[in-house]
């Protein structure tokens, strides 16, 4: 029998597993939690130890039910953070085995959780670790909601074959292989969660999961509590691919939109978009009109108005932004309450969705205006990237080889055919040596184009001649003469268009932008020659 009440170095590993949980967002949840570890159990009480982590502010009622409940050798641990990721992280230095089981104090364990998952442990010796699914407990519509949207997300992350496998409503991983991985970050917040994921794939370590559901979780259903903790992963995923672009985890996250454009883009690129929007809004407003006439179903000319504005803010301030995305969440939080109140799922669901996208985008334009040496560092300033070349192109698979403004990342597809859209009016920085070019742009069939909906077209700042431009449906060929080797801008704008179930304003389903001095033109080979 051990003796577990004479525990006083952490180098001495006398459990079978620890467990840490951190006594901060309980939902009112922690008491019915701590029992089910600490007294509802099959395993051996004396076989594993809880440690609860608590920011000093807990109530001292609370205090006083959870110390009633934990055995001699459980562990109350206060201190003086507020942030379950920072309560966790200090926690599990101070256990007291090789086996940590991380889950929250929302989470409610059944009677089985400990034996069966260490009977996992055993059978899988190559897993460094593995997460549980969890069964959801909902009590109104948001809640249910909530649990749909992670849920679903969470179980694709758990089954696929990629990385993002820890998931802390219940992750159990071998003590060396945590620590080895540098274990919970804090100051990235929740994002730290998908930090240690990525750090612990990257060193091959494998996480398994653990299907039988032994852990119930308590969805909040409380908007104020979902915003906090969006606003909070926000921070710390801009943070760190903001900070940390050395390290070689960096590799695992996609680029994040305000990141790429706001430290790249200079004020000058900003009111040259605006500019064009302004030029084109007027045509915009005489094609809805003719447009509504005929019957013709478009995007909402208040959405149009709204992206004209946008740039506006964009081109005089980011701090002017903040506050129109600030009541652009406003909005959208209205929207999501009144599909709520009427209990209409499906459309809270969307909104939930879209209230969700502009929070992310909110908190990390909060974190670019908190650290302002990030903003306009221009990448064109860089060494030019194509070197003797005259010929090149850019596709739905490369369209990253250059610098855009207006230009949905994601690729899609159509009959099989890659496209990536392009917004209504867009801005894209070509490498061009001095010379007469010839710059060609290829979009798909899926959304042929008369020459009434293109509106204008502007190079490094001066309108293009209508007789040096040449359009079909899928095809815009533009003669532009660059004077100097550098980038130049191309901005063309069209008629915005919608398509049901997407909100975005959409342009152009680019395939391919091609440029080339007009007087070499490829043989059958593929070859560049002269043409006399």
């Amino acid at each position: 029998m051990r003796d577990n009440n004479n525990i006083n170095s952490v180098n001495v590993f006398c459990f079978d597993v620890s467990i840490i949980i951190p006594v901060e967002y309980h939902r009112g949840q922690a008491i019915e939690c701590i029992r089910g570890w600490a007294q509802e159990q099959d395993y051996p009480a004396n076989q594993y130890q809880i440690i609860l982590c608590a920011p000093n502010t807990l109530e001292t009622e609370m205090e006083v039910d959870i110390r009633a409940l934990l055995r001699p050798w459980d562990r109350l641990e206060k201190c003086a953070f507020n942030h379950d990721m920072s309560l966790v992280a200090a926690a599990a230095h101070s256990a007291e085995s090789k086996i940590l089981l991380f889950t929250e104090s929302h989470c409610i364990p059944k009677n089985n959780a400990i034996s069966s998952m260490l009977a996992t442990v055993t059978e899988h010796p190559e897993w460094s670790g593995f997460s549980c699914q969890t069964s959801p407990i909902t009590h109104n519509l948001l809640s249910e909601i909530e649990s749909d949207i992670y849920v679903k997300h969470i179980r694709q992350a758990l089954e696929s074959t990629g990385w993002q496998k820890v998931v802390d409503q219940c992750f159990l991983v071998r003590r060396d292989a945590y620590f080895e991985a540098g274990g919970f970050r804090p100051s990235f917040g929740h994002f730290a969660e998908w930090l240690l994921a990525a750090e612990m794939h990257r060193l091959g370590k494998v996480i398994g999961i653990y299907s039988p559901i032994v852990i119930s979780h308590y969805y909040t259903g409380d908007l104020q509590d979902l915003q906090g903790f969006t606003l909070d992963f926000a921070r710390g995923q801009i943070k760190y691919l903001a900070e940390h672009q050395t390290e070689p985890t960096i590799t695992y996250f996609p680029e994040i939109p305000e990141l790429q454009e706001y430290c790249q883009r200079s004020n000058k690129d900003y009111r040259a978009v605006a500019w064009a929007k302004t030029i084109a809004l007027l045509t915009t407003l005489i094609y809805f009109l003719r447009s509504i006439k005929n019957g013709q179903s478009h995007a909402s000319m208040l959405v149009v108005l709204g992206d004209w504005f946008e740039s506006v803010l964009k081109a005089f301030s980011l701090k002017s932004l903040k506050i129109w995305i600030s009541y652009k969440v406003f909005l959208q939080k209205k929207r999501l309450k009144l599909a709520l109140h009427n209990k209409d799922k499906s459309l809270a669901k969307i909104e939930f969705i879209a209230w969700f996208a502009k929070l992310a985008s909110l908190a990390r334009l909060q974190y670019l205006l908190d650290n302002p040496l990030l903003l306009g560092s221009a990448v064109r300033n860089r060494n030019f990237p194509v070197s003797g070349e005259l010929n090149f192109q850019i596709t739905a698979q490369n369209n990253s080889s250059t610098e855009w403004l207006g230009a949905f990342d994601s690729e899609e597809n159509a009959e099989g055919e890659s496209f990536f859209w392009s917004k209504p009016t867009t801005s894209v920085w070509l490498p061009l040596y001095e010379g007469h070019y010839r710059i060609t742009i290829e979009w798909d069939k899926v959304r042929p184009l008369p020459s009434f909906e293109l509106f204008n077209v502007n190079f490094n700042g001066i309108s293009v001649a209508k007789n040096a431009i040449s359009l079909n449906t899928t095809t815009l060929v533009i003669e532009v003469i660059s004077e100097a080797k550098s980038w130049h801008q191309l901005i063309w704008s069209v008629a915005p268009l919608s398509a049901a179930m997407d909100k975005r304003l959409l342009g152009l389903p680019i395939k391919s932008i091609h440029w080339c001095l007009p007087n070499m033109l490829p043989d059958r080979d593929g070859a560049l020659n002269y043409v006399t």
